[in-house]
């Protein structure tokens, strides 16, 4: 019951402060001035409203781990086995997940990715100045994707490396390297992700065709941090080398992203560049009003789509370029 009240508590308070950043963002947008001063009154109290629930869930949430604390400080081993990692020798992982880091539910670490999610994104120092442990937690988690059945657990796991990298904040260049610089993360880190990458293709959610181009572009920004120490530099292309069934799939994956990343962007330039040469000539004056609308619409969905296109492509190229400049191999299997 206490695990359950803590998650419940954390929960509510990544809900009650989302809200508040959701209003206070809007009310620093031009949106805010579109408002009716109903709409806006309503926003206000919403916002008071979830300041005040969030101190409440805090003090609850703070009380109710004081109380865990306490009680597991003596506590035998199995009772927050679940939550450590003693399960590793030497820096290796086993290949089946422990049944008892398999009780952990699901829920309780993904609320904690969140909320660690949430403080990179909004106030780093707390979470880069805090837990000591913290980087090694997260190497495990990522070198072990695969105990993971919910692949979007795994990738919010992915996110949070993805997050601390310098090229994204940095802030957290020493976090990162406490996390790279492991001799777990030397031996696992680039073989995992490369998994990871080709294991996203299908994730089971109506989405998945999308959703794996976001996730595989948080892998090619790791991939490119650990493209810039030298020793990862001499694992990633030894393990290229190698060849293996792992490394021949990712290989497939990013030609067949690379390719579609392309077609879509000049699919979607060719969309803007016909309705604007439209808007220009005098077919234009011959459109009804909700044909036009219309276009409009399609154009500013092409311009937003061509922006993410070019932007995934652009990195799955970078990938493709340095990858194949000193491991050239496995671009030659069939």
């Amino acid at each position: 019951m206490v695990i359950n009240d803590a998650t419940y508590l954390l929960d509510e308070s990544l809900l009650a402060l989302k809200k508040i950043h959701d209003i206070e963002s809007l009310k620093e947008s031009n949106e805010w001035s579109n408002l009716g001063d109903e709409e806006r009154q309503m926003k206000e109290d919403a916002l008071l409203e979830a300041k005040r629930s969030v101190r409440n869930w805090l003090i609850l949430g703070r009380d109710t781990l004081d109380l865990f604390t306490y009680l597991t400080a003596d506590a035998p081993e199995p009772f927050y086995e679940p939550f450590s990692f003693s399960f590793i020798n030497d820096g290796l992982l086993p290949p089946v997940a422990p049944d008892l880091f398999g009780v952990m539910p699901e829920f309780f670490l993904e609320n904690s990715l969140d909320f660690i999610v949430f403080l990179l994104k909004n106030n780093p120092v707390i979470l880069l100045e805090s837990r000591l442990d913290l980087p090694e937690q997260l190497l495990v988690f990522i070198c072990s994707t695969h105990y993971f059945n919910n692949k979007f657990l795994a990738a919010k796991i992915v996110e949070v490396l993805f997050m601390v990298c310098p090229a994204i904040l940095p802030a957290a260049y020493q976090f990162h390297l406490s996390v790279i610089n492991s001799p777990l993360a030397t031996d696992r880190l680039f073989p995992s992700l490369v998994k990871f990458y080709a294991d996203v293709e299908s994730t089971g959610a109506s989405t998945e065709f999308y959703d794996k181009f976001n996730i595989r572009r948080s892998i090619q920004v790791i991939f490119r941090s650990l493209w810039e120490s030298t020793i990862y530099r001499s694992n990633i292309t030894s393990y290229a080398r190698e060849c293996s069934p792992d490394f021949i799939r990712f290989v497939n994956m990013v030609i067949n992203d690379a390719t579609y990343l392309l077609d879509e962007s000049l699919l979607a330039l060719k969309k803007i560049h016909d309705i604007e040469s439209l808007k220009e000539s005098n077919e234009w004056s011959n459109l009804g009003d909700e044909e036009r609308q219309m276009k409009e619409d399609a154009l500013l969905e092409a311009k937003r789509s061509v922006r993410n296109w070019l932007i995934l492509g652009r990195d799955t190229l970078d990938l493709f370029t340095y990858l194949t400049a000193d491991a050239p191999e496995p671009f030659y299997e069939p």
